[in-house]
């Protein structure tokens, strides 16, 4: 092809080209059909340069005990709260602001060591329940002191889910008016509450991943405690069922209200828990015992015990070396020990675990040791004739509040609970004391909700409560 001819055909081309060019900027698709290439076009507001940043809100001002609620993320999160302390009752409701910053409040009720509070239980979930909601429920370590907000220390929430359930009886049928606690123990010093009504439906929203307890209360129905594993949503609700029989034994205890306290430490007012909720929400404030199932410090105990060197007392005593093993043979701190020796006590001290504890008790006489521990229970050593220094090992084989040797003890729950004006509850390996109303012996003496009971014996007129807190038992006089 001569270079005339390529000419042509290239300059065609390029005129063929811009011919479907154009064709297609006036009518799009060149193959798409005729009522498709009419149709109207979306119109588009496009605003470069707007300003669709929204900072962060500001924190407070001043120094306090200032903590902040986070997501995973670190961002902020408004949160309802129950805030409560070992002594501090009514557990306190307070929400944090818009940034998530929550200040804690003082607790100025006298404790028996004078120890300076610092350890919170604190339940927290998100104002904005869409959906689930974030939670956090369980111990915060508060600041050392006041701080200013910005080196407040953070509490990361987790994404929360509802805990649903219908409560009814044998036949299937719907209780109203039941009471509902929600706690991380079967006690706690903070738990949420609700009362059901005719469809006997209970709601818990924006709860974390964790174990809780439902304990479920009705007038003329047994008192059920049941455990639920929660950890993600629940397709249905569940369904408790209670037995016929009993009575309604602690609205009071379980239902005290809280104290509703403006965020920034303003004045506090009661709240009135009436209704399903102590908050004002569909469901109620707040819990958590402190106490754990074991208690820390347990070692191996030798179960060969052995002979230590002979101290003998004055006045014709003589000592004896004594350490508690639990039923697997470990040794127990925090186990409360007492000697009796022809019907009397005589000395009486704490295990240490692996360490003896040394007891004074009379030279030739028939000794019984008795050892108490909240969780892992009681156990009984009859001696003989002691006629020289001993190292005894009692293991704990009984249930609390079992018959023991000791004359002096009261081993029915209902007598303790008349005698001294607290509510017991078992949960299967502790004996725990629900709330004492504050006029009643127990509170005046200084026994506190979900202190761990390990027996009550009589004094005289009065009782000698002995309980465990913390770890550590001690004896507390109730007149």
């Amino acid at each position: 092809m001569n270079s005339s001819l390529k000419g042509w055909v290239t300059l065609a081309g390029g005129v063929a080209s811009i011919v479907v060019l154009t064709t297609s900027m006036c009518h799009g698709d060149l193959f798409a059909p005729a009522e498709e290439t009419e149709r109207e076009r979306a119109s588009y507001d496009f605003q470069p340069f707007s300003d669709t940043y929204e900072p962060p809100p500001e924190p407070p001002e001043g120094e306090s005990r200032w903590i902040r609620f986070v997501d995973d993320n670190e961002d902020s999160i408004e949160a309802n709260t129950l805030v409560s302390a070992p002594g501090m009752w009514p557990f306190v409701s307070i929400d944090s602001d818009e940034a998530g910053y929550l200040e804690l409040p003082a607790n100025t009720v006298e404790r028996f060591r004078g120890d300076e509070l610092r350890m919170y239980e604190i339940i927290a979930r998100s104002a904005d329940r869409d959906g689930d909601g974030h939670g956090f429920w369980g111990l915060v370590r508060g600041p050392d002191g006041k701080v200013e907000p910005g080196d407040a220390p953070m509490v990361q929430m987790q994404q929360g889910y509802a805990v649903e359930l219908t409560v009814v009886d044998d036949a299937g049928m719907p209780i109203e008016g039941a009471y509902v606690r929600l706690a991380q123990d079967t006690v706690g010093l903070v738990h949420l509450d609700y009362t059901t009504r005719a469809d006997g439906r209970a709601t818990f929203s924006a709860l974390p991943p964790d174990t809780y307890y439902l304990t479920v209360d009705a007038d003329g129905y047994r008192r059920t405690t049941v455990t639920v594993d929660h950890s993600s949503p629940m397709e249905t609700p569940m369904s408790i069922a209670l037995d016929d029989g009993g009575g309604l034994r602690t609205p009071y205890a379980w239902r005290g209200p809280p104290v509703q306290q403006a965020a920034g430490g303003g004045g506090s007012s009661s709240s009135g828990a009436t209704g399903s909720s102590a908050s004002g929400s569909s469901d109620g404030g707040g819990a958590s015992s402190s106490g754990g199932q074991s208690t820390a410090g347990d070692d191996a105990v030798d179960s060969t015990g052995g002979s230590s060197s002979t101290s003998a007392g004055d006045e014709g005593m003589v000592e004896i070396e004594v350490r508690v093993a639990n039923r697997r043979g470990g040794g127990v701190s925090g186990a409360w020990i007492e000697a009796r020796a022809g019907g009397q006590r005589v000395d009486e001290s704490a295990s240490g675990g692996r360490d003896r504890v040394a007891l004074q008790v009379p030279h030739g006489a028939n000794v019984d040791l008795i050892a108490s521990h909240a969780h892992h229970g009681e156990g009984v050593k009859s001696l003989g004739a002691v006629d020289g220094s001993e190292d005894v090992i009692v293991r704990l084989e009984a249930d609390l509040l079992s018959d023991t040797p000791a004359e002096d003890r009261i081993v029915w729950p209902d007598e303790i609970e008349e005698e001294l004006g607290m509510e017991l509850v078992d949960d299967g390996s502790r004996w725990l004391i629900d709330r004492p109303a504050s006029e009643t012996p127990a509170a005046q003496a200084g026994i506190e909700r979900s202190d761990k009971l390990l027996f009550v014996r009589r004094e005289g007129a009065g009782y000698t409560a002995v309980i465990q807190r913390d770890g550590q038992p001690m004896a507390v006089e109730v007149r």
